[in-house]
């Protein structure tokens, strides 16, 4: 009976070792090691109570449920910490992406204020371009009734005077060349004075 009580408590304490093990974990350990080290305190004490209620001795079952514990542990250990290296990249991959989100938002929000200033811009532009296309509609109206009102008052200069000079006396056939550059001399004369 000794025996059997004696195992009991070495099983009691390897359990409260492995729950201390597991619970206050080192933080230097990595998943892997931490749960190693779980594994091969559980696969101990397990052992140890199976050896020693079966016969062989707890000593022979704590070593072979101690392996068997350490290789389950590991690979427990290694799957949580893939699973943890995998989240790790997930979250940096989220993360950079909503920086990207970010950035492109703040790009949009840009590109729509450029955008209304641009339309503000264009509605100035189009607002000055009626201004002067009525200014000079009006002015263009004003001086075609300057020029209808003009044309209706126009200027009548006062008739041309010619002057000639008749002559008294007859003019004879063979004479006429002669007379003619003279009084055409007298009117050329007459004028330019």
């Amino acid at each position: 009976m000794d025996t059997r009580l004696r195992t009991l408590t070495m099983g009691v304490l390897a359990a409260s070792l492995t729950v201390f093990t597991v619970g206050c974990g080192s933080p230097e350990l990595t998943p892997r090691e931490s749960m190693t080290l779980a594994g091969g305190v559980i696969g101990a004490g397990t052992g140890a109570l199976i050896g020693s209620a079966t016969g062989p001795g707890a000593a022979i079952g704590a070593g072979i449920g101690g392996g068997i514990g350490l290789v389950g542990g590991a690979a427990v250990g290694n799957e949580i910490a893939m699973v943890d290296e995998k989240n790790e990249q997930t979250q940096t991959q989220l993360q950079q992406q909503e920086k990207d989100l970010e950035t492109q938002r703040r790009e949009m929000e840009q590109l729509k204020l450029r955008e209304e200033q641009d339309q503000n811009i264009q509605n100035q532009n189009q607002s000055r371009i009626d201004n002067m296309k009525y200014e000079t509609e009006s002015r263009l109206d004003s001086m075609q009734e300057e020029v209808v009102a003009n044309n209706e008052t126009t200027y009548t200069p006062p008739p041309v005077h010619h002057y000639t000079r008749r002559s008294t006396h007859r003019v004879s056939p063979s004479s006429t060349s002669s007379s003619t550059s003279s009084s055409e001399r007298s009117y050329s004369e007459s004028v330019s004075r």
